[in-house]
């Protein structure tokens, strides 16, 4: 599995869904950064190596379920102690004595830290993303007791690149855009669901395999956005209803929300892409328009 450009080596899990992981905030009484929640939604908790193009070789890490994350939150001491790191919360561990753990500061700041777990130092700290922690696991865990002897450590955050503008989006991780369509590109899926996409969308796959990544609509705020390729496992994501496809969900929405868009039959009284907005425990559609790029960019700007 690939989550933004790093490769999940070893079979991932079925993802949470949102309930359990909106549970598990509401009982530690901490929002979840968003890319931790995406993450979740793909795979609740993995167990084995992670890699990215320029390591050397994969690391080990073992990231929490979201149960897990309760469980390991609420029985360190550390985690609750004024004079320790209060405020963590524990997303993983590499099997030993070093935990993964996030907390935001008084003034609304981000951070994520490696902590011995038992005296709870802080051997290396990220100012980043939860996506820059893992680049600073890859690469900085054979360091980091030698980063705790000489204090508070900084893991260096990963260039992005420079952006890249198409379909009405700027691509702000374009290290994460796949440019290995697989052969036939959308045509296989198209046989599979028995109809054909909008010309735009075929261009879109043709473009890229998916990206999962930041993007900028035009505002200049930053939206995570997760955008399904061709060469997806479609049997993953593929819904009851035959009419239609899921082409990406948002993992920003909040809490309970989980809007997911999706392509469907196109007809002279159906919008062909629309916006599921769950609703209690039914769903409604909001109808986005017949063509993909309005509709992708109205998808990001509203449930973003």
């Amino acid at each position: 599995m690939r989550f933004f450009d790093i490769e999940f080596v070893d079979e991932t899990e079925s993802g949470a869904s949102d309930g359990a992981i909106d549970a598990a905030e509401r009982r530690l009484g901490a929002r979840f950064p968003v890319h931790v929640r995406a993450l979740l939604r793909l795979t609740d908790g993995y167990d084995g190596e992670i890699t990215d193009a320029t390591a050397t070789e994969p690391r080990y890490i073992r990231l929490h379920a979201v149960d897990e994350i309760v469980e390991c939150t609420e029985t360190s001491d550390a985690y609750h102690d004024e004079d320790r790191f209060p405020g963590a919360v524990e997303i993983g561990d590499n099997g030993g004595g070093d935990a993964l753990v996030f907390r935001r500061e008084e003034d609304g700041a981000l951070r994520f830290a490696v902590v011995d777990a038992g005296s709870n130092e802080v051997y290396a700290w990220s100012g980043g993303t939860f996506v820059d922690a893992l680049h600073g696991w890859i690469h900085e865990f054979d360091d980091l007791d030698d980063a705790g002897e000489s204090g508070n450590e900084p893991w260096p955050r990963v260039p992005r690149g420079e952006p890249v503008e198409a379909f009405g989006l700027r691509f702000l991780d374009p290290r994460c855009l796949d440019a290995d369509v697989p052969d036939g590109g959308p045509s296989r899926l198209e046989a599979r669901v028995g109809f054909r996409f909008p010309d735009e969308l075929r261009r879109f796959m043709w473009w890229t395999d998916g990206y999962l990544g930041d993007v900028d609509v035009g505002d200049g705020v930053e939206r995570l956005v997760m955008l399904r390729g061709a060469g997806e496992d479609w049997d993953r994501f593929f819904r009851d209803r035959p009419d239609r496809v899921e082409l990406s969900w948002s993992a920003a929405a909040p809490a309970g929300v989980g809007v997911r868009l999706f392509v469907r039959v196109p007809s002279d009284e159906n919008a062909a892409f629309v916006a599921s907005v769950p609703v209690g425990t039914a769903s409604i559609d909001v109808p986005l328009g017949s063509d993909f790029v309005p509709a992708l960019v109205a998808f990001v700007r509203r449930y973003g």
